[in-house]
């Protein structure tokens, strides 16, 4: 239930008969904007027809405004404020509110429909929410006060490179000292990540490892909605508080973004998804995208969506080898940047991205990475480009994989594997110096290695290098790739020789 964190708050009346649960409402609109009728429903702890009935009489009064929006969530119905309402609210309750808020929270709709349903589900072991407020150019995004302590949210998005998240953790302890209220610098019970897949959940698990904040770390997976990490939240320090100045919005007003923007038709989130994997794999066929996308040639549905992106002017294409391959255009990237928070030129310059939009085409060595890497959607495996991880390991080089896929089982058991597609190998030296990194002692984990080489001549020079140097590697040939399964035991891998089912 939200409850009032000041006992002077005015009570609110308009009309007879009107009841305390139509503040608490407002309140709640105002700390959280475009709250949908369920997240408001657990806030309150009431039932949803009640909820329902109140924010009419709040739409029907002129104090609440209705939209339609979703982008990794299906389009729902989102609540928020409107002019009248301000006359009974203080600040910091309606400051997210206004419209130049919600054009900057347009734009991380993901956040809003995240963080809202996790900051109620705390109240459980936290004790009704006091407060909830909206951040700016901090580490964090929004925070969460209860009865018993509170909870920071953090969105982690696909552009979050993996440096991006060390900044977030190195960045912590003086932003939240900046913006302490009062007492000790403050520190939140829990951190709860929303991470764009399974691949930002690792990521996002690794950095918090290497900073001892594990146990303070919960991820939720947008991909499959699982949740991870610590599952109770220790014992907070204070509580933080921003002065946040309004915003302009300039000749493009909020009814017009509403209006333009994509997340308010129907279909948001397979826009999204289509737009974030031609993002991941750019030069992606739609053979890929059928199968990263997880959906059917049939369906037709990939097809309308990258037509309305390239309409949009999210995505452009080119034409090679007889199809048509897809990139992002600079206006999807800005709108993924701002999404994420992250500075487009800044991450363009700080990974390794792969672009065929350089003029050499699409070389047979993305195409190879592409083939091998749908197969393993389309047998339901999670996997990631390999752009998204870079290990820097000084003079031995570092590991710069060409994907990461995720096993359920095979000889080295369940989890994550790196992938390579080495075709420019061509005897010892070469490969010695693509498995440098792989052998190397300063590695930071032990995940195996799935390796695609030329020929078998090429696969035993590898085999041998591999066993001397006791690395977890499994081989295969770009002649039994064409023939065979990827997974299951179509004799697709060798592990030092012997046959090797994945799954």
């Amino acid at each position: 239930m939200l409850v009032r964190d000041r006992p002077e708050a005015l009570p609110f009346g308009f009309g007879r008969g009107l009841a305390w649960s139509h503040f608490d409402l407002l309140r709640a609109l105002g700390m959280m904007p475009w709250c949908s009728v369920s997240d408001l429903a657990r806030l309150c702890e009431v039932d949803r027809s009640l909820v329902h009935r109140r924010l009419y009489d709040l739409r029907d009064a002129g104090y609440a405004g209705l939209d339609h929006l979703g982008c990794t969530r299906p389009r729902s119905g989102r609540w928020r404020l409107l002019g009248a309402a301000f006359e009974h609210l203080k600040v910091p309750d309606c400051l997210w509110g206004s419209d130049w808020a919600l054009a900057r929270l347009l734009d991380k709709l993901p956040q809003v429909e995240w963080f809202y349903p996790a900051a109620a589900g705390f109240q459980e072991q936290l004790g009704p929410m006091v407060r909830f407020r909206w951040f700016r150019g901090v580490s964090w995004d929004a925070a969460a006060l209860y009865e018993r302590g509170w909870v920071a949210f953090f969105w982690s998005g696909l552009l979050q490179a993996e440096s991006r998240l060390r900044e977030i953790f190195r960045r912590l302890g003086g932003e939240f000292e900046a913006c302490r209220l009062s007492g000790p610098t403050p520190f939140p019970g829990l951190m709860c990540f929303v991470a764009a897949d399974a691949w930002q959940r690792e990521l996002v698990l690794r950095v918090a490892r290497d900073y001892g904040l594990e146990d303070r770390v919960q991820i939720t997976c947008v991909a499959d909605g699982t949740v991870s990490g610590c599952r109770e939240a220790s014992v907070s320090r204070g509580w933080v508080g921003q002065v946040v100045e309004g915003g302009g919005l300039g000749n493009w007003p909020l009814a017009a973004r509403l209006e333009g923007s994509e997340w308010a038709d129907v279909g948001g989130v397979r826009l999204n998804l289509v737009l974030e994997d031609v993002m991941e794999w750019p030069g992606m066929t739609r053979w890929f995208g059928e199968r990263a996308c997880g959906g059917s040639a049939k369906s037709g549905w990939l097809r309308r969506n990258l037509l309305r992106l390239l309409d949009g002017g999210y995505l452009r294409r080119y034409h090679e080898g007889g199809e048509y391959r897809y990139l992002v255009e600079g206006k999807g990237m800005n709108l993924l940047g701002r999404r994420d928070g992250v500075n487009v030129k800044r991450f363009l310059d700080s990974v390794r991205h792969n672009s065929p939009a350089s003029g050499r085409g699409h070389e047979a060595h993305e195409d190879g990475v592409l083939r091998l890497m749908g197969k393993f959607y389309e047998s339901g495996l999670e996997g990631a480009a390999g752009w998204r991880s870079w290990e820097h390991l000084g003079r031995f080089g570092g590991i710069a994989p060409d994907a990461m896929v995720r096993l359920g089982h095979g000889p080295y058991g369940p989890g994550w594997h790196y992938v390579e597609y080495e075709l420019r190998a061509r005897g010892r030296t070469s490969a010695e110096k693509k498995l440098r990194g792989y052998l190397s002692s300063r590695r930071g984990d032990r995940w195996p290695l799935l390796l695609v080489v030329r020929n078998e001549g090429m696969e035993k020079v590898f085999q041998g290098l591999g066993k001397a140097g006791g690395l977890r590697m499994l081989t295969s040939t770009v002649e039994r790739l064409q023939r065979g399964e990827v997974t299951g035991g179509g004799g697709c891998w060798s592990a030092y020789g012997r046959l090797a089912a994945l799954g």
